[in-house]
């Protein structure tokens, strides 16, 4: 599959996840704390869009530089359908429940799938973007401490 392919639903799944991160913030604005967990993640997933922006135009003015991938969209596609079902559910969630969303999206296979694809397309691209994993690393951390500290871990 060509990396395009790949990368298009990948920026929407980052976009998705800094919008819904953005909503959590402003749900939860009068929990400080919360506010502020996922106000800095939506920022985060922000900066991870414009990444995926930044290396679709390298891959799309530069084909040659990215092999072809082999990569099952399915888990990213059942993410990006499971957080539009939850910006149009009945009410917003609890904090708890926030946290708890966040973190299985964090640590979801969806994001697993698009570093194996980003490495498989391209070894020197995939240095940079193995600093996202990074970021993703530090979003379940401090999602952890989050609910350690409100004792729902």
């Amino acid at each position: 599959m060509d990396v395009l392919q790949v990368l298009r639903p990948m920026e929407q799944l980052e976009r998705r996840l800094g919008d819904l991160y953005q909503w959590f913030s402003d749900i939860f604005e009068a929990d400080r704390e919360a506010s502020f967990v996922f106000q800095r993640m939506h920022l985060e997933e922000h900066s991870h869009v414009r990444l995926i922006e930044y290396q679709r135009r390298l891959a799309r003015g530069n084909p040659g530089l990215f092999a072809d991938v082999d990569v099952d969209l399915t888990a990213l596609q059942q993410t990006v359908t499971r957080i539009a079902a939850i910006r149009s559910g009945a009410g917003a969630p609890t904090v708890e429940e926030a946290v708890r969303m966040a973190l299985e999206f964090e640590s979801s296979a969806a994001e697993y799938h698009y570093a194996n694809a980003v490495h498989q397309a391209s070894p020197d691209m995939a240095r940079l973007f193995d600093s996202l994993g990074a970021s993703d690393t530090q979003h379940v951390e401090c999602l952890r401490q989050l609910a350690t500290r409100r004792g729902w871990a």
